[in-house]
């Protein structure tokens, strides 16, 4: 069956609805702002095929628990088909979850202005049995930082610019602060988006 994809990229209650609409084999994003096409794409028969989209995130507390569980909640919204949803802890993934992925979501905590250990043990397990393999794969990155998150976020930006991953975010979602609950559908909103361009062959 032919499908259409319309994104329509309208915050309703901080989430993101995805509607979709039979009688072709083309991809629309709406603009945000205006709510009009920005640009369209084709299905090819190999994009209708599963992808597999890997989570790594880094759950030391309650919190950071429940935003990686809204970043798969994202994911498997029941909107988006096709996406094989792989999620691991930095200590459980290894290089063979990368290699099979077709996307990667990273999440990690703000440690002294750095990255979490945990994730930095992760880079250094899968850099080199990686990085001729795995140069392009989009990735999307969040940071709960209790301050700032800048050199969080540069840390690991600098490890994937070495493995010439390529980002699917403007910037990298940086949950700042206190904890508020607003944070979860932030995250929820990365898992859909890159689960619905990873389906759609975007990236």
């Amino acid at each position: 069956m032919l499908i259409v994809i319309y994104l329509l990229y309208v915050k309703l209650s901080e989430t993101i609805h995805i509607n979709r609409l039979l009688g072709g084999r083309h991809l629309f994003l709406l603009n945000k702002a205006e709510k009009s096409p920005t640009f369209c794409i084709n299905y090819s028969d190999k994009q209708l095929m599963n992808k597999s989209l890997l989570i790594v995130a880094h759950i030391p507390s309650p919190n950071t628990m429940m935003l990686r569980n809204a970043v798969v909640k994202g994911a498997e919204n029941p909107d988006i088909e096709g996406i094989d949803l792989v999620v691991r802890t930095p200590f459980e993934a290894g290089p063979e979850d990368v290699l099979t992925a077709d996307g990667i979501i990273l999440g990690t905590t703000e440690n002294l202005g750095y990255m979490s250990g945990a994730l930095k043990d992760f880079f250094d397990r899968i850099y080199y049995p990686c990085l001729e393999v795995k140069q392009g794969l989009p990735y999307g990155l969040y940071i709960r930082a209790g301050h700032d998150g800048t050199g969080t976020r540069r840390a690991v930006e600098t490890i994937v610019t070495g493995l010439r991953w390529k980002p699917v975010q403007e910037e990298a979602l940086i949950c700042r602060g206190e904890y508020r609950d607003e944070f979860k559908g932030e995250c929820e909103e990365l898992g859909m988006l890159i689960a619905a361009g990873l389906e759609a062959g975007i990236f």
